[in-house]
């Protein structure tokens, strides 16, 4: 109000003359001045309307970014909350698994001491030897299903450094070319790309593709094919780690992430939780299609920048 009061004085104090005598201005020209120095009011009403109108649309931004901010923070500490109570019950499920899988060997350890124990056993070296042979070996499974209930529970610390992929999947077609041999199964990489180089954890990727291409090869019979694809995009890597094999059941694909769940007489059950560990601590995603016809399909997708 002040500025527009200020305004139309300025404009009317070129007639400040008329009142010293110098000269007269018509009436009608009067009214024309008057009427303009109106429009500055109106003028003033409008844009204080206008600007009032954008100060409280800026409030309500303000509120809005307010109130998402907290609900962003919400959102995080729902779900630190939640992966925390997903740790807890895979801790659970974990020691649930050890326990089951160390009844077994104990239950050996047990019936052999027993058996040396007794007096009819003391005169066969044979049979003690046989007993002894029995401890020592369930005691080394033990101690590997400890190991692997170690590795798996122990926290995943990352450390991503930018690192050719294809370089990683050759050393892991090295490393499982003996086992590809024996069974007679032919390993394949196929990537168009000459190299892929990308934020990620060398040894820990190098790990959970060894883990499904093992898996590939002894799902896969003589004669057979796996095959490892590499499908680059502008923001993610996804890795397709494919067989023919007869395929995974169906009752049995919710269940092959768990911890200490396997269908392998000699297996622990662990390969595959570590392979979902390491690519989620990736910020990736694993899925897996399988049927009895055309096999199973393993895929990875790791996004090309880690999270700081």
């Amino acid at each position: 109000m002040a500025v527009t009061l200020i305004a139309c004085f300025a404009y009317y104090s070129f007639l400040l003359p008329t009142f010293v005598g110098t000269f007269v201005l018509p009436p009608d020209f009067i009214s024309l001045v008057s009427l303009r120095v109106s429009f500055y009011a109106i003028v003033a009403f409008l844009v204080f309307e206008q600007a009032k109108a954008k100060r409280n649309q800026m409030e309500r931004t303000e509120e809005a970014a307010a109130q998402l901010a907290e609900s962003n923070r919400n959102l995080r500490k729902a779900e630190v909350s939640l992966r925390r109570s997903e740790r807890l019950a895979a801790l659970g499920q974990l020691t649930a698994g050890l326990a089951h899988e160390l009844r077994n060997p104990l239950g050996t350890i047990r019936a052999s001491a027993e058996m040396l124990g007794k007096q009819s056993a003391r005169n066969k070296p044979e049979l003690m030897a046989e007993m002894a042979d029995y401890i020592r070996t369930e005691a080394d499974r033990m101690g590997g299903l400890i190991a692997s209930f170690l590795d798996f529970a122990r926290p995943l610390q990352i450390h991503p450094v930018t690192a050719d992929l294809l370089t990683v999947l050759q050393q892991v077609f090295r490393e499982q070319s003996h086992l590809g041999e024996e069974r007679g199964v032919t390993l394949k990489l196929d990537s168009d790309a000459g190299s892929l180089p990308f934020a990620f954890d060398p040894d820990l990727l190098r790990l959970a593709i060894s883990n499904l291409l093992q898996n590939a090869i002894q799902a896969s019979s003589g004669g057979q094919q796996v095959t490892i694809a590499v499908l680059p995009s502008p923001g993610a890597i996804q890795i397709q780690v494919r067989d023919h094999g007869s395929g995974i059941a169906p009752d049995h694909l919710e269940n092959i992430f768990n911890p200490f769940f396997t269908t392998k007489p000699s297996g622990v059950g662990l390969g595959l939780a570590i392979v979902a560990k390491i690519v989620d601590e990736h910020g990736g995603r694993i899925r897996v299609q399988s049927d009895s016809v055309s096999g199973t399909v393993f895929e990875i997708v790791l996004p090309r920048e880690q999270p700081t």
